[in-house]
This record gives C-alpha cells, structure tokens and sequence, in this order.
C-alpha cells in the first residue's frame, strides 16, 4: 500500500464522526441505545437495514463492522506506522547479528526503547 492511499485513509477517518460507535441491531450510531432502534440525543451513522425496501439477512454483522471501523481503522494506521517504522530502523541502524532479533521483538509489538541492542552506536538499556 503506497503512502498516499495510507494518507487519503487516514484523512477519511479524521474527517468522521467522532466514536466510539456502537451498532443497535441494524443502526450504527454514536450511543449505545435500544436494541433495533435510535438511542436518544445520539447521531446516526448509518442504516444497514430499514424492514421495507432492504432486504439484508447480514444487516447486524455489517452494522458490527461499520461501528468498530471507527475505532479499528485508526488503530490499524497507526500499526502500519509503527511496523514500516521499525523496519527502516532494522534497515538502516541495526548490526546483522541484532537485525533477526529486533525483527522478532517488533512483531510482538515491542516499542524501541524495549530494545537492548545498539542503534546508531547508543545502547539502549
């Protein structure tokens, strides 16, 4: 994925409501409410379902999706930046013999400063 779609994803989710949102049977709104109906003093996201003109036997899982992409398409931006982060710094300030080991301690989501190993000729510790 390039850095511009990373952008234009990013701005689209700056650009939605606040959440966190929450999912009432077939409504994505921005309080927890009734189940199938609107909450009171709440905005409503969307509508997977309206009992009429829609038919969609999927409505409450796509409503699920819809109201925990606000809360998880952030947090999935902000791993990609953490990850292509410590790749570079495995890239450009990491010894052969340290370059497998940070690259394991990143995947399981170790931040820099955990790290013991020498970047740059500083330790760490």
């Amino acid at each position: 994925m390039t850095e511009e779609q990373l952008e234009a994803i990013r701005k689209r989710a700056e650009k939605a409501t606040e959440g966190p949102w929450f999912h009432t049977g077939y409504h994505v709104a921005t309080k927890p409410g009734i189940s199938g109906g609107y909450p009171p003093n709440s905005a409503s996201i969307c509508e997977t379902f309206d009992g009429e003109y829609i038919e969609n036997n999927n409505g409450i899982n796509d409503a699920s999706f819809i109201a925990h992409a606000r809360e998880d398409i952030p947090k999935l931006l902000a791993e990609i930046d953490r990850l292509r982060n410590g790749i570079a710094i495995a890239i450009n300030e990491t010894s052969c013999d340290d370059t497998w080991d940070y690259l394991n301690r990143l995947l399981d989501g170790k931040e820099l400063l955990d790290l013991p190993y020498r970047f740059g000729g500083i330790a760490n510790d």
